[in-house]
């Protein structure tokens, strides 16, 4: 993935201003001029001398990285999200991304099982929250069909968090939605293109060529090419039409025999990748990779887009845990 730099001036302080403004684009120079060794320190003593502008710890973030400081790329990147504007936690996901940050807990699956999520220090959001793997699926429809999995999000204190989100009975409020979607399929399904008219799809140009065939001393290809030629100047001219009443009538009914009421069909499937979450803001930061599908049967052609990354902040919303029917 491309690296994102973030080049932002704000305005604070007029003193506090020229000293980190001095030190900040200093250390971006230097950065553009690949001596990271240099660049680097300049830029955290830019962000430490004034800790609310989130475009330099965004800035540090990736030149860290850059010289190999995963952890210390991780904290700038995550001081960024919180200080930042959209533009500026935008590109601190994409530098998370790329130092491989995953917060959605290892090892939950659909099935509901549970597990805590680590609220990255540096947000200063005290709320814990554990994260159980869901499914949810759309009926299925003649034209849309739409599939994901994700996370439920539940707000739990320390020993309350659950090892399971029971999702049997209806209408269960945490089960109805998904807080973060992490892998999602949706195809759409329409009506494609008629194809045009062919002599190779012509039923009645096919009994021609087997009638000639069929005849001694006779050559199939020969009569595949003669029928055709005969085809195609039988359409192209009015004068001869009786000569073919079955190719008047495939031509006449030829858009209603293949028409096709979903022959086209477009899928997006997307994978994503949790890099930042904030239950205190209710948003969340995502790194994805979106591909697309086309597919048209009656046109015989079909196609899949190269893969491409998407930066997303969302936003999502804490569940009560379900309570347990004291009876049951």
């Amino acid at each position: 993935m491309r690296s994102v730099l973030v080049l932002f001036l704000l305005v604070t302080t007029p003193a506090l201003a020229r000293s980190s403004d001095d030190d900040w684009k200093a250390g971006l120079a230097s950065f553009r001029e690949k001596d990271f060794a240099r660049a680097c320190p300049l830029l955290r003593k830019a962000a430490e001398a004034d800790r609310i502008r989130g475009a330099i710890w965004a800035d540090l973030g990736l030149c860290e990285l850059k010289r190999g400081k995963k952890t210390e790329s991780i904290h700038a990147s995550n001081l960024a999200v919180r200080y930042g504007d959209e533009k500026v936690r935008k590109s601190a996901y994409f530098n998370l991304g790329l130092a491989g940050v995953n917060l959605a807990p290892q090892g939950v699956t659909s099935d509901g099982s549970c597990a805590p999520i680590e609220v990255p220090k540096e947000l200063a959001c005290g709320q814990r929250i554990a994260a159980c793997g869901h499914k949810l699926e759309l009926p299925g429809y003649t034209y849309h069909e739409e599939q994901s999995a994700g996370l439920v999000v539940l707000s739990c204190a320390e020993g309350t968090c659950p090892a399971r989100l029971d999702c049997t009975q209806q209408g269960d409020l945490p089960c109805s939605n998904l807080s973060i979607a992490l892998d999602s399929e949706e195809t759409l399904r329409g009506m494609g293109a008629t194809p045009d008219w062919t002599c190779e799809d012509s039923e009645v140009v096919s009994t021609r060529t087997l009638e000639c065939a069929s005849k001694k001393g006779a050559n199939e290809q020969t009569c595949a090419r003669k029928a055709c030629e005969e085809a195609t100047r039988w359409r192209e001219s009015p004068a001869p039409r009786k000569a073919w009443p079955e190719l008047e009538d495939e031509i006449d009914s030829w858009a209603s025999m293949n028409e096709c009421k979903s022959c086209a069909e477009f899928t997006t499937r997307t994978r994503c990748t949790v890099v930042s979450i904030d239950p205190c803001t209710g948003r969340y930061g995502a790194v994805c990779t979106v591909q697309e599908t086309t597919r048209d049967t009656g046109l015989k052609i079909s196609g899949t887009l190269a893969p491409k990354t998407v930066v997303q902040e969302l936003s999502f919303e804490v569940a009560a845990i379900p309570q347990t029917d004291a009876g049951m």
